[in-house]
């Protein structure tokens, strides 16, 4: 009888731990995809690219851009027209190198690549 109850209480134990390490792969599990949607729900308008633009001076400021990750490399042809201010209004880091202002886009920079440029390619 003594040997009956160790092996119950062996499969019960076991069958526990089993279950709980279920739970734990599960609530991780969960809350991975879970921080993968909210990633993807970012939405950059056009209010956004245009105070971008603004911070830059003008269309005319910019010689250049081009996508470096997630940074976005503007030559621009006069550093005063820049507005740092603005840049930190938006929250969004820019850092100055001679003529090449590299701005750290954390949301789909290929949008704001594209906003930026398709404003720059339109006629006046």
């Amino acid at each position: 009888m003594n040997l009956y109850i160790d092996n119950m209480t062996l499969i019960i134990t076991a069958s526990a731990v089993f279950a709980v390490l279920i739970l734990l792969f599960l609530v991780i599990f969960f809350m991975r995809l879970k921080k993968a949607k909210t990633k993807e729900t970012v939405k950059i308008d056009n209010n956004y690219i245009q105070s971008i633009l603004e911070a830059l001076g003008t269309k005319n400021n910019i010689e250049s851009i081009k996508l470096d990750n997630k940074r976005l490399k503007v030559l621009v042809k006069d550093t005063k027209k820049l507005n740092q201010t603005l840049f930190n209004e938006l929250d969004t880091p820019a850092f100055l190198v001679g003529k090449e202002l590299k701005i750290l886009v954390k949301y789909s920079p290929e949008v704001v690549l594209e906003g930026l440029n398709n404003i720059r390619n339109e006629e006046v």
